[in-house]
């Protein structure tokens, strides 16, 4: 077994073939595209730094297990931000990753189009759940289900707006909650919309 790593290896057996120069730049090539990429492909953002940019958010959402928004911009067409976030993502698992931490991470979720942006979360069938190891009950229910609590209780006749991350779950149980009121609802992946009837 060689003590070489595989860019070592690979270096040596271009060197054996062809001019140092040229193996030189044929293993460059190599690492500045996507994996089964073609050559005439253009990978902008296959590169460390955006890796680095999207790493912090892919080790937060290994701890927490919370789903991630990327939020669509003006500055930036749509299909910009999927090629970064797609771009960075694959430079991070075939690039960064001698664990297979991230290579795990993103067998176990899934990248999609939202309304409000793009939306990294677990697959429904294996969707975490997060433990609080708090005595508070209260710290337990989330943010969005204490205003809509007090929305409901209240008088008021504005329309309940609320941009928040739902899990299928809490989807689910939420529509089929507001079903029994006098309510009128729209509720997605990233938004929550009630009327009083």
């Amino acid at each position: 077994m060689s003590d070489l790593s595989d860019d070592q290896r690979l270096q040596k057996e271009l060197a054996a073939i062809y001019p140092p120069k040229t193996a030189t730049r044929i293993a460059t090539l190599r690492k500045d595209k996507p994996q089964g990429w073609s050559r005439k492909s253009s990978a902008p953002y296959y590169r460390k730094e955006y890796a680095e940019w999207i790493r912090p958010h892919v080790d937060r959402m290994i701890t927490d297990g919370k789903h991630l928004l990327f939020q669509f911009r003006s500055n930036q067409t749509k299909m910009t931000l999927y090629q970064k976030l797609n771009q960075a993502i694959r430079f991070l698992l075939e690039q960064l990753d001698p664990t297979d931490r991230y290579n795990e991470w993103w067998d176990a979720v899934s990248l999609k189009k939202e309304t409000e942006g793009y939306v990294i979360r677990y697959k429904t069938d294996m969707e975490i759940s997060v433990v609080h190891l708090d005595d508070n009950p209260a710290n337990d229910v989330p943010t969005w289900r204490h205003k809509l609590t007090e929305w409901l209780e209240s008088p008021s006749q504005e329309p309940f707006v609320l941009k928040t991350l739902l899990s299928q779950e809490q989807k689910d149980a939420l529509e089929i909650e507001l079903s029994s009121l006098s309510v009128q609802a729209s509720i997605s992946f990233t938004e929550i919309k009630v009327i009083k009837v």
